[in-house]
C-alpha cells in the first residue's frame, strides 16, 4: 500500500503544481487586462478632452451668432420667447467657469 500511496501523493503534488501555474497564468491576464483597460479610458477621456478644447471656439461662435439671431427678431415674437437659452450651455462650456 505504501508504493501506492507515495504514487497517489506524486499525481495531487502534480495536479496541484498545474493548477498554480494555471492560476497565475490567469492572474497574470487579469492584471494586463486592466492596465489596458486604464489605458483605454484615459485616451477616450484625453481624446475627448482634446476635441473640447478644438471645437469649444467654433461652438462660441455658434452661440454668438445664435444669440445675434435671436435679437433680430426681437422679444416680441413667439418664436423667438419659446426658444431656449444657450446662456446655461455656454456657461457650463465655458473654460473660465463663470
Amino acid at each position: 500500500m505504501e508504493p501506492e500511496i507515495t504514487r497517489q501523493m506524486r499525481h495531487l503534488t502534480e495536479l496541484a503544481e498545474e493548477n498554480n501555474k494555471i492560476l497565475h497564468s490567469l492572474q497574470r491576464t487579469q492584471r494586463w487586462s486592466n492596465f489596458f483597460s486604464w489605458i483605454k479610458w484615459a485616451i477616450i477621456i484625453g481624446i475627448t478632452l482634446w476635441s473640447y478644447l478644438v471645437i469649444q471656439p467654433y461652438l462660441d461662435d455658434v452661440v454668438k451668432n445664435y444669440q445675434g439671431i435671436k435679437g433680430l427678431f426681437g422679444s416680441s415674437s413667439t418664436t423667438t420667447q419659446n426658444a431656449p437659452s444657450f446662456e446655461g450651455i455656454r456657461k457650463l462650456l465655458s473654460p473660465d467657469m463663470k
